[in-house]
């Protein structure tokens, strides 16, 4: 029988919550609610990761952070998964009362859902578990030595999260999931991440541009996020459509210099503006921009595609990837990301049908950390009894 759980200790199992806001954000907005319930954050510190730690911006935390910090085995933790597990499992047992904890939530698959079923395991605490772009188009995909064991992890789960309905479909999909797809299915819900209150709060009607021609491209430069096939594609309609331009916001990544390059050869097809990092800041671009343009190869969400929608921008997005399937409004156009002529056609269809794109009206709310918040409780406020 099911028992809903008061005064609930949640263990929030997060290794890159350092280097993305959505943890904080969900962690938060989990304490703030009427439940009673506590939340720890158990992360791992890297000194040489690329990715920017973002801590300095998390505001109003209001929960507990345990922080492993890796040392000198940080090579062989990067390569050797089961050594990375004992590794994290071990140090979380020596610091945590574990016996005190009800629930874990478990941010990915792999990394976090591994950790937890160990820990399920010793001690029988049902867990809830994450399953991510990474999860599906890297390990499923490459990692086969590791499928008994995502078997497992998924079999004991408590609940299973799927981030979007992309990725849900792209899991069922695979016939390596045949083993499990039954009792994923009975246990699976999707939820999606969530956005900053501000672009609920300033969220913007649709645009009414006669001739679209400002596109905007926002993200890290590197061989996943696509972006110079995206510049390529910008340079041969240029012909097609005068005036077409595109803003580029962000950087860093393995192709940065080669975007800083192209940048400079057509100054008149592109403007580079950096990271800009404050939402008002960045919502006085959206103003002035027409399309948002992200074709990467793997997403598992893409925030930044419902924060353009907010602001009544159309988009570009990755057809099986991120978004796509998530809104019933027409709201874009999807494009394969491995195909120049994919992309270049999605954007001749969307520039040239500019007004008959819908805007995201009511749905914007089911983004809103608060119900995002809420949609998770549903599923850790009622312990099973295995």
């Amino acid at each position: 029988m099911n028992e809903f759980i008061h005064n609930m200790n949640l263990l929030y199992l997060a290794e890159d919550y350092p280097y993305s806001k959505v943890h904080h954000q969900l962690c938060r907005h989990i304490v703030s609610s009427e439940k009673n319930i506590n939340v720890k954050v158990y992360t791992v510190l890297r000194a040489n990761i690329l990715s920017n730690d973002l801590r300095s911006t998390y505001t109003d935390i209001n929960y507990q952070v345990l922080s492993y910090k890796l040392g000198k085995a940080i090579k062989r933790y990067k390569y050797d998964f089961f050594f990375k597990i004992r590794r994290k499992t071990t140090w979380l047992i020596d610091k945590v009362d574990i016996k005190n904890i009800d629930m874990l939530y478990a941010a990915t698959l792999f990394s976090e859902g591994a950790v937890a079923y160990q820990v399920y395991k010793s001690y029988a605490i049902p867990y809830v578990v994450v399953v991510r772009a990474t999860d599906v188009n890297f390990y499923l995909k490459y990692m086969f030595h590791l499928w008994p064991l995502a078997w497992n992890i998924l079999r004991f789960a408590h609940k299973i999260v799927f981030m979007t309905e992309a990725i849900s479909q792209h899991f069922f999909s695979m016939g390596i999931t045949l083993p499990v797809r039954t009792c994923v299915r009975q246990k699976m819900k999707v939820i999606p991440n969530g956005i900053e209150p501000y672009w609920i709060l300033n969220a913007k009607n649709k645009h009414h541009v006669l001739i679209p021609r400002r596109l905007l491209f926002i993200g890290t430069f590197n061989d996943n996020k696509n972006i110079l096939t995206t510049m390529k594609v910008v340079e041969r309609l240029s012909s097609r459509y005068e005036g077409l331009h595109l803003t580029l916001v962000g950087g860093g990544g393995n192709q940065h210099e080669k975007v800083l390059e192209y940048c400079k050869e057509h100054p008149k097809l592109f403007t580079f503006k950096g990271k800009i990092l404050d939402s008002h800041e960045l919502s006085k671009v959206f103003a002035e921009s027409d399309i948002f343009v992200m074709v990467s190869h793997s997403e598992t969400f893409g925030l930044v595609y419902i924060e353009a929608l907010s602001q009544g921008l159309p988009i570009i997005y990755s057809k099986g990837q991120g978004i796509d399937g998530t809104l019933k409004e027409k709201v874009g156009e999807a494009a394969d990301s491995h195909s120049e002529k994919s992309i270049e056609d999605a954007l001749v269809r969307l520039i040239d049908g500019y007004n008959q794109y819908s805007p995201i009206g009511k749905s914007l709310y089911r983004f809103s950390w608060d119900n995002i918040a809420c949609n998770v409780m549903e599923l850790i406020c009622k312990k099973i009894d295995y």
